[in-house]
């Protein structure tokens, strides 16, 4: 299972569950049309000026993402074939979020203490 997420300056975004075997055009589907709706709690100011980042899975590498990533965020996303690399199979958060990777691996750690919580949010995915 693959979930999208992100985060911009202190505001943890929406998440979203990929579609299984993501390929190139399932990945673009999922930009084109859920991406905005993910956004919409976000400030204007904020969505304006943020940069999109992304890992260099082949998913994320496919020309027609590539294409769409120039139109709606010039000059502002990151990802493999752009001029701002991430590389492939990396964390998704850089090293200088070390707070957030401590929140997250105590919530990780909160789910391995209590498997309840995890059979509850999976009633919710189904």
């Amino acid at each position: 299972m693959n979930i999208w997420c992100g985060v911009i300056s202190n505001f943890v975004i929406k998440t979203f569950q990929l579609p299984p075997k993501l390929t190139g055009p399932r990945y673009l589907n999922c930009l084109q049309h859920h991406l905005n709706e993910l956004l919409e709690d976000v400030q204007l100011t904020l969505r304006e000026n943020m940069w999109f980042m992304q890992d260099g899975a082949l998913p994320h590498f496919a020309l027609p993402v590539h294409q769409y990533l120039h139109e709606h965020f010039p000059h502002r996303w990151i990802g493999r074939g752009n001029k701002f690399v991430w590389p492939p199979r990396s964390p998704d958060l850089p090293l200088a979020f070390s707070e957030l990777q401590q929140r997250i691996q105590e919530a990780a750690n909160t789910f391995k203490n209590n498997m309840e919580i995890l059979f509850n949010s999976q009633k919710h995915l189904e």
